[in-house]
């Protein structure tokens, strides 16, 4: 049975459309300025700014390795506001991408019937910066849901380990000896157990998102095998969707992958994490 793509028809479409688009601009503003405000709300405004949070951790970090029975001291209110962080821009970033996809379904059917050039021109442009933005919005969603669930690894990368200087500097050379060496220190235990959870999360998140774009691609490939060959620029709407999703989805085994390594063998990638790596 063939089936054709609905057109958008009337002023309904362009209304949408713009509606759609200026949801979009809003969200995205939200989701780069709102996390921070609404995360030190949310914590009783302990950390106000992005200075504020780094004296937190600094102080925290300097205290778990002086304490020396491995707990988080200062850090865990670090990484409790982190954890609020992440949350907020993970679910602003989810709504984001929901109202992304609306966009693009409507965008790809209004092209199929687009009528002249320039409106065709015009959707081609929403769409494929539509789809760029989709892919951001989704690698945002899940790095902050890996920061939420593992927020103690996440907020350590607010330090610059590379160039640790004051009350800093000696502890983080401690502590890439001890990582180093392979000692099994309380601290060492503590950092080295939420960064095999912070990369195990992200092998998981990443696994779910692989599966999921493949089966993606099939639906969109099979949507196409269906579609009768006299709607071409429907099909090839169908055909770029699916090979789209594809390759998004090799790129997110890729970094399943490479996270699933980092949680079997992490002493290497902790010790290069301290040393001021990513």
């Amino acid at each position: 049975m063939n089936t054709t793509a609905p057109a958008l028809t009337g002023s309904a479409g362009p209304r949408h459309l713009r509606a759609l688009t200026a949801a979009t601009a809003l969200l995205v503003t939200l989701v780069a300025l709102a996390p921070f405000p609404l995360a030190s709300a949310l914590s009783g405004g302990r950390y106000g700014d992005l200075g504020a949070l780094r004296t937190g951790v600094t102080n925290g970090f300097v205290q778990l390795w002086a304490m020396g029975d491995g707990r988080l001291g200062e850090l865990s209110a670090t990484a409790d506001f982190w954890a609020r962080f992440h949350l907020v821009k993970a679910t602003l970033s989810t709504v984001l991408l929901v109202v992304l996809c609306v966009l693009l379904a409507r965008v790809w059917r209004a092209s199929t019937d687009a009528g002249s050039r320039g409106r065709r021109w015009g959707l081609a442009g929403l769409g494929l910066g539509a789809s760029g933005l989709a892919v951001v919005s989704l690698l945002v969603v899940v790095a902050n849901l890996q920061g939420a669930v593992a927020p103690l690894s996440s907020v350590l990368g607010v330090l610059s380990f590379a160039d640790a200087g004051g009350p800093l500097a000696p502890v983080v050379e401690q502590a890439r000896q001890v990582v180093g060496s392979g000692a099994s220190t309380p601290a060492a235990q503590v950092l080295r157990a939420d960064f095999v959870r912070y990369h195990a999360v992200m092998a998981m998140l990443g696994t779910a998102v692989t599966l999921g774009l493949i089966v993606g691609a099939v639906v969109l490939w099979r949507r196409r095998l269906r579609t009768a060959r006299t709607q071409r620029s429907w099909r090839r709407v169908l055909t770029a969707g699916s090979i789209g999703l594809l390759l998004l989805a090799s790129a997110f085994a890729v970094v399943t992958a490479a996270n699933t390594s980092t949680a079997l063998h992490p002493s290497v990638a902790l010790l290069g994490f301290l040393a001021g790596g990513a």
